[in-house]
């Protein structure tokens, strides 16, 4: 009891340094116990006690790491608790009870993920300080994350009926292989993506599984230079719930350069997080603030606008203040950054649109500065200049060089160790290196052999670096043989920008071979995968066609690099690539964790209740109704209008609920405590048969939006788009866009999805007014229905859509997918931006998010779908072959085949605003309304000769359903059945 006390203690501090005070004991106290001989001599009476103890004492060890962790002088302490965790975790997971036994086979996982993100807390230059491993950071984290995958495979395949557990070992190893991503896995990564894509509809999951898809997202855009467009609207779309989303798409735009959008993004994030007084939140807190004052720094230097830089300089101030609440989280080099910064802000000031380089010894001279006593404050200055010179538009970028190389000019004059007139000598043949990127071809050879000049004259450290910055002034202006000259022999040495630019420079000259294997000995000789300059090697090598030359190209000696370097201090990617890498830093230090099992759930101090009561309201209230629960009626007792009361044990039972006039409810009621349960039923809809759209026969397939439709008719050979009342709207021809037939159409957002099957592709075409620009590739246009051979149709010629044009590929035919290219694809349906695709031809789904492949689903049980359909985390299939509707779980998992009652042959298959299925069926000539179960509802339409593919318009008695087939378009119209007896 007292380890359980002092555990209760622990749960009820409201600070961090209070939680460790509470956990020291109760470890001692669940040590003791597990420990004692009288409790060992009898464990076999007190063994369901001593794994629960066990499972405690591993939780606070746990715990009390993870607290640790945040805390620099005390992680090698953590490291020791972790691996204390591991050991009581490991006797824990020999409980009888399988709950903690499977929860305990979780957290030893966790554990090992907790390891890696303690190793993550120390940057790459301390690493040999702390002495946490013997083997290097990259490696000794894989290997921990790699353990935890492996545990949370075990866990997962022995979860049962867990279902809740489960989860919790499906998203740790979706949160697992993310991290794997973020130290230079790209496959791992991708893996984490589809996975999450999968579960992000999870009702319990969602939320947490999107923010880990924003991750995703991100870790692409700053590692494998993905979009930043695609981790901004992740984040965007979970910042309502979670306050750290607007941090990281601030992030995402202060790389990016848009300084008053990230500006903007932080300053939210620093009002919503700051009542959070975790260290974590503090850590990110101080970063924001730090990044709202660089973003308010460069807005006021490019506007020219002093208001934002004294707004800057309070911030400064305030992270520059050892006894702020900002100052400890800073790391050095930020904090000697905000240094800088405070005085730069005075001498920017002064400077005001000035472009006479003189007045920078006045504005020097006011702030009390004066060589050579002040030589590494002009030093700084001319840096700043330098950097002032990425950040501002091309005509101000001259001004801030001239006043860098003057800035530099002045330390060389003056009486400085020969130290520091060396580095201002490096820095000033940078400057010059930098300007004749932005003059003409014969005034830039000029200043590069007056750069030359100036850097010739460098020694050590800089030495090497100086004559880099001359090749790269070579091959900046395209003296590519005076540039080899200088780079060739750097690369020898083991220089890897040099070599870089040796392969950019073999690119040019069309020496394949060369160029390929230069890129793979930089692969050869990077270790760490997430480096920039690994990454760009990569980039490049992947381009050229003599890729397969790298393989087996020796690594490099790595010449050690100089204190400062040319892309350091005037090059855009390269700053774009520091900023990312500060990021990625972050996010490995500072993101969201792994989620834990509630321990008071798992290991509850006394047994529930066994019986409960429940009130049941039935919504909308009156009417005839019967409540069936577990398959007998009169359990529930009404109380008043609609509102019933019953006493039920705790667990799930099977509820129906019939009402005149409203579909029959037949699902579960979940029964943990005493509450009320509302249970909201579907109005029957009735539907009545308005005849067919003129213009539409042997209608293909059917998709809608909110007000229209579009059809393809097989004999128009096009697209036609109509109103709900079938008015024309506009048509797109099959040659104007580029594709041979229509099988499958769907709607995501303002773009048309078509599948093609007779070229075996799928494209999207945006609805907007941009013209459709074509080549002359010739293309077949003759028909195919359903995914099946064309019979009586006559081919054209068409010429293919231009990358122009507005049509896009999402799946090219020839390309394989999968196993195999496409085959006679048939329907689709979108969910989300994620698309499912029939593959008739080769029995199979594709799955697509975006233009992305993602897998493929049902290659062994499927024989010839034909149409497809998604409701939450089910996967419909209409399988004509089959005779069957074939359910899976969006994740691949086949779920059940069902033969419909009243149904065959099923052509097509949708799910309604409302969630309910319709089934076409090609044979019966009838659409039928199902439920999620594909219980029968009501017959929808009949006599609709060969029915395809079915779209909606609106919902309840305003809805109108379409189905193509051979007639044309037949429209259905809807309306209240209130006569509708539920069976």
């Amino acid at each position: 009891m007292k380890a359980l006390c002092s555990f209760r203690l622990y749960q009820l501090a409201s600070t961090e340094r209070a939680q460790i005070k509470k956990l020291d004991p109760a470890i001692g106290y669940f040590n003791d116990f597990v420990n004692d001989e009288d409790v060992q001599k009898h464990a076999e009476d007190f063994q369901d006690l001593i794994d629960n103890a066990q499972y405690f004492l591993g939780y606070c060890q746990y715990r009390l790491a993870y607290l640790q962790i945040f805390d620099m002088g005390q992680l090698s302490n953590a490291q020791t608790n972790i691996e204390k965790a591991i050991e009581s975790f490991q006797s824990a997971k020999k409980s009888s009870d399988e709950r903690v036994s499977l929860a305990a086979s979780l957290m030893e996982a966790n554990c090992h993920y907790l390891l890696t993100r303690l190793f993550f807390r120390v940057s790459d230059d301390d690493w040999d300080k702390y002495k946490l491993s013997k083997k290097d950071k990259l490696s000794v984290s894989e290997d921990e994350i790699n353990e935890s995958l492996n545990l949370l495979d075990k866990m997962i395949s022995a979860s049962g009926t867990q279902k809740d557990l489960q989860m919790f070992g499906k998203v740790g190893k979706v949160i697992d292989e993310l991290t794997l991503g973020s130290v230079g896995s790209k496959d791992k990564l991708n893996d984490a993506m589809t996975k999450m894509t999968d579960l992000k509809d999870n009702k319990t999951w969602g939320k947490d599984v999107l923010s880990r898809l924003a991750y995703g997202s991100l870790l692409n855009y700053l590692i494998y230079n993905g979009p930043p467009r695609a981790a901004i609207t992740g984040f965007n779309r979970v910042s309502g719930s979670d306050p750290e989303a607007l941090y990281w798409v601030g992030v995402v735009n202060f790389i990016q350069g848009t300084y008053d959008q990230a500006n903007a993004k932080l300053t939210a994030f620093s009002s919503q997080i700051a009542s959070n007084r975790s260290t974590r939140a503090k850590e990110l807190l101080a970063d924001a603030k730090y990044r709202q004052a660089e973003c308010l720094f460069w807005m006021g230097v490019k506007k020219e606008n002093s208001a934002f830089l004294s707004q800057a300089d309070a911030i400064y101030r305030a992270l520059e203040n050892p006894k702020g609440e900002y100052y400890d989280y800073l790391t050095k080099d930020i904090q000697n950054v905000v240094t800088v910064r405070r005085f730069l802000i005075g001498i920017e000031t002064s400077l005001g649109k000035e472009k006479d380089v003189s007045v920078f010894d006045a504005a020097m001279s006011l702030a009390g500065l004066q060589l050579p006593k002040d030589a590494d404050k002009y030093l700084d200055a001319g840096q700043y200049f330098l950097q002032k010179a990425i950040e501002v538009a091309a005509d101000k970028r001259n001004v801030a060089l001239k006043f860098a190389i003057h800035a530099f000019d002045k330390v060389i004059n003056a009486s400085v160790s020969g130290d520091i007139k060396n580095k201002a000598r490096f820095m000033k043949g940078v400057a010059l290196v930098k300007r004749a990127t932005t003059e003409e071809k014969a005034d830039a050879t000029k200043t590069i052999e007056e750069a030359k000049a100036v850097l010739d004259a460098c020694t050590s450290p800089y030495n090497n670096e100086a004559k880099y910055v001359v090749g790269k002034g070579y091959f900046n202006n395209n003296e590519y043989d005076k540039a080899l000259s200088i780079l060739q022999p750097l690369k020898a040495r083991g220089h890897i920008r040099a070599a870089y630019t040796y392969a950019l420079v073999q690119i040019q000259k069309n020496n394949c071979v060369s160029a390929a294997k230069a890129l793979g000995s930089i692969k050869a000789t990077i270790k760490d995968r997430t480096d920039q300059w690994y990454q760009k090697a990569d980039l490049e090598l992947s381009k050229l066609s003599c890729r397969g030359e790298a393989k087996g190209a020796p690594s490099l000696a790595r010449l050690s690099e100089a204190p400062m370097t040319y892309e350091n201090l005037v090059d855009e990617e390269a700053e774009k690539s520091r900023k990312k890498a500060e990021a990625l830093f972050i996010w490995q230090r500072s993101s969201k964790f792994v989620k834990l099992p509630d321990i008071d759930e798992l290991i509850p101090d006394r047994p529930p209740e066994t019986n409960v009561k429940i009130e049941i309201a039935i919504e909308p209230p009156g009417g005839e109704e019967q409540i069936t629960i577990d398959g007998k009626e009169g359990l529930a007792e009404l109380e008043q209008n609609s509102v019933y009361k019953v006493t039920l044990n705790r667990g799930t039972h099977k509820i129906q609920i019939k009402k005149k006039g409203f579909y029959l409810f037949d699902g579960q009621l979940k029964v943990t405590k005493s509450e009320k349960v509302t249970f909201k039923l579907a109005k029957a809809v009735r539907y009545t048969p308005a005849g067919e759209i003129s213009g539409t026969e042997n209608a293909l397939a059917v998709a809608t939006n909110e007000n229209e439709i579009f059809v393809a008719p097989m004999n128009k050979k096009s697209i036609v788009e109509l109103d709900k009342d079938g008015k024309k709207i506009e048509e797109f021809s099959y040659s104007s866009i580029g594709i041979g037939g229509v099988s499958g159409l769907a709607m995501d957002g303002d773009r048309l999805i078509i599948v093609d099957p007779k070229q075996n592709q799928v494209i999207a075409l945006s609805l907007g007014d941009e013209e459709t620009e074509t080549e002359p590739t010739e293309i077949d246009t003759s028909d195919s229905a359903s995914g099946s051979e064309s019979d009586t149709s006559t081919a054209e010629k068409t010429a293919a859509p231009t990358k122009k044009s507005n049509v896009s590929v999402i799946a090219y035919s020839g390309e394989t997918y999968g196993s195999v290219p496409l085959s006679r694809p048939a329907g689709i349906c979108v969910d989300d931006g994620v698309y499912y695709i029939a593959d008739a031809g080769n029995h199979r789904i594709l799955v697509f998010e975006g233009n992305s492949f993602r897998k493929e689903i049902g290659v062994d049980t499927l024989v010839h779908p034909v149409d497809v359909a998604v409701k939450e985390n089910v996967l419909y299939v209409a399988d004509i072959g089959l005779g069957k509707i074939v359910r899976f779980s969006t994740a691949g998992e086949f779920i059940d085949e069902v033969e419909l009652e009243n149904q065959s042959q099923p052509s097509g298959i949708f799910v309604s605003p409302a969630g309910f299925i319709f089934v076409s069926d090609f044979v019966k000539n009838t659409v039928v309304k199902y439920t999620d179960d594909l219980e029968p509802l009501s017959v929808a339409g009949k006599d609709i000769v060969a029915p395809r593919s079915i779209a909606q318009i609106g919902s309840g008695p305003e809805s109108i359903v379409y189905v193509s087939d051979l007639s044309g378009l037949t429209v259905l119209k809807g309306g209240w059945d209130n006569t509708y007896i539920p069976k």
